[in-house]
């Protein structure tokens, strides 16, 4: 559905990305009127730029695998990450439904997810990490909206700005959304607010995460933080502020080369051809090492193998198609071709593949295997993705206030809410952002219409 009948509904959700329409999904098992409400003419907001990895534990697809997993591994492998300093009751309870929801997602929305067993993400102890076929958000967004638009209770609305919350009594009544010059008042029992993080606003950024501002931002152009601004003024409460993930492997052509290439074996050195980090840390750390090299970039280089092997990522056969991936049947040639020292890269990589025993490199690295020619290479920055902080929320993504008392009406979701990565970029967990957005989309959707 496209268009509202009238302005008074059940459930209002701010944003129209992968959190947004799962708490759309999930409310349409007993609202009768749902609408989202997304800026931009597209759906999918951030989750489109993902690679899909939702992380979930004893799901029906690793025990189809034989992967033995449960919620407490995973528990602990994101506080092991982010050193427990995060809402661990939060992260809890979203361990413990993130099977429930992948598998709800499979069936309701006929996802064809496969559990990605080649390589295994750095700090997870077991694969379970969930994803479409082709890797990509693009193909998990089309799955939800088809399902979306098979049903007669959600509005998918967009062009549609929301510009501030109603407030009525101290409570939260609606929204007000911009439509072309019209303001109109949008009345509803419930408001989700999944409108994302603040990675685009650069005045919130110096105000609560420095660290991430120097990053060049390949976000969300839609991330101004209107949640956390809306959620100031009425009081509600703020964590994690200085949390953010970063990559590290975003190419010059604006395309992200996927971080399988640096866990399967390859290495990263700076363009004076030397390495500088372990790079099976997770690539929100690594880009903190990344950052402070010569003009903040590196270059990625690998073999014929894992080449090969990165060929099922649908971003990364887009960024060979457009020559971004470099080739070369000879290090001296592949140093010579990327404009790097030819004969620090040749030592580079004798040194790397001489600890190819076992035994730790100097930077307590353990290599499983020598880099064998042909070689490929290809030149990355690294960039901010998104924030990980924002409004307070308890267990049903319900929005507190600075006392931590309930805002009667009020959910936040995915990027609008606290994350669990702990602070600054190192508490990243590869799919912390997709776990918050896929699970708080379904908490927030059930819970929001339990309450009608």
């Amino acid at each position: 559905m496209s268009k509202l009948s009238n302005t008074d509904i059940d459930i209002a959700i701010v944003g129209g990305g992968g959190s947004g329409l799962i708490a759309a999904l999930a409310a349409s098992q007993k609202a009768s009127s749902i609408a989202v409400f997304e800026s931009t003419q597209r759906f999918g907001g951030h989750t489109l730029m993902t690679e899909s990895m939702i992380p979930a534990a004893a799901s029906k697809f690793q025990k189809e695998n034989g992967i033995e997993d449960s919620p407490w591994i995973m528990f602990n492998d994101i506080l092991r990450a982010n050193g427990g300093d995060c809402n661990r009751e939060l992260v809890r309870t979203l361990c413990e439904k993130s099977a429930t929801v992948v598998e709800w997602l499979s069936d309701f929305c006929n996802i064809d997810f496969e559990l990605v067993t080649d390589f295994l993400y750095p700090g997870h102890s077991r694969h379970r990490m969930h994803s479409t076929q082709n890797r990509t958000g693009g193909q998990l967004i089309q799955k939800i909206v088809n399902k979306i638009n098979s049903m007669g209770n959600i509005y998918l609305l967009s062009g549609r700005r929301v510009i501030d919350l109603i407030i009525d009594e101290h409570e939260v009544k609606g929204i007000k959304v911009l439509y072309g010059k019209d303001t109109e008042e949008i009345r509803a029992k419930k408001v989700i607010l999944a409108s994302g993080g603040y990675g685009a606003n650069r005045k919130l950024l110096e105000k609560y995460c420095k660290e991430a501002k120097e990053m060049d931002y390949f976000g969300n152009a839609e991330h101004r933080g209107d949640a956390v601004i809306w959620g100031e003024k009425i009081g509600a409460g703020l964590r994690y502020m200085d949390s953010y993930q970063a990559h590290s492997a975003v190419s010059k052509y604006g395309i992200l080369i996927t971080w399988k290439t640096m866990m399967n074996g390859g290495i990263m050195v700076n363009e004076i051809g030397e390495r500088f980090a372990d790079e099976t840390m997770s690539y929100s750390s690594f880009a903190r090492y990344l950052i402070k090299q010569p003009n903040k970039r590196g270059f990625e280089i690998y073999d014929k193998e894992i080449h090969y092997d990165t060929m099922k990522f649908e971003e990364y056969r887009k960024a060979v198609h457009i020559g971004a991936v470099i080739s070369s049947e000879s290090a001296e040639g592949l140093a010579r071709a990327l404009g790097l020292n030819e004969k620090n890269v040749i030592k580079t990589i004798e040194e790397y593949n001489s600890y190819a025993s076992g035994v730790p490199d100097k930077f307590g690295r353990i290599i499983r295997k020598k880099l064998i020619p042909p070689f490929f290479g290809v030149e990355v920055y690294p960039a901010l993705f998104h924030t990980q902080g924002g409004l307070a929320i308890d267990i049903n993504a319900r929005v507190l206030s600075n006392n931590s008392s309930i805002i009667p009406n009020l959910y936040a979701v995915g990027d609008a809410a606290e994350g669990i990565s702990g602070h600054g970029a190192s508490g990243y967990l590869t799919g912390n952002g997709l776990l918050c957005a896929t699970v708080l989309g379904f908490i927030a959707g059930t819970h929001s219409t339990n309450q009608l």
